[in-house]
């Protein structure tokens, strides 16, 4: 969940599962890294954005997400350096406020805590 001046950075899906609608920048940890090191290298690749993790969000459990079960960490970053452009798997990155979130976005666990998040940007507002 990467912020920028009060907007969550989201990518356009270019593969499948779910090719054309948005997530959050995310992947999965390689057999030498971390979570958060894959965080970090996961939005870099899709992004082309560096970032600062300054959170643990949560970590939760998805049971019905395209891909099969798995397990969700979201960190809460902040860009310290480079210049959108998708990358990777993704075709459009995109910057959007709480009130202005696509309504396509894939996978359900995305759409949870872009929700959580959309809820506690709006109370703080």
């Amino acid at each position: 969940m990467i912020e920028h001046s009060a907007k969550v950075i989201l990518v356009r899906r270019a593969e499948m599962p779910a090719k054309g609608l948005w997530c959050l920048p995310s992947g999965f940890v390689e057999y030498d890294e971390s979570p958060a090191e894959a965080a970090v290298r996961e939005c870099l690749e899709e992004t082309g954005l560096e970032v600062r993790l300054v959170g643990l969000l949560e970590v939760s459990q998805y049971l019905s997400e395209l891909r099969g079960p798995g397990i969700l960490v979201l960190y809460r970053g902040e860009v310290v350096g480079g210049e959108p452009r998708p990358g990777d798997d993704a075709s459009e990155v995109g910057f959007f406020g709480p009130e202005e979130l696509p309504d396509d976005i894939a996978f359900l666990s995305n759409r949870r805590a872009l929700e959580r998040w959309r809820k506690q940007m709006l109370r703080n507002a």
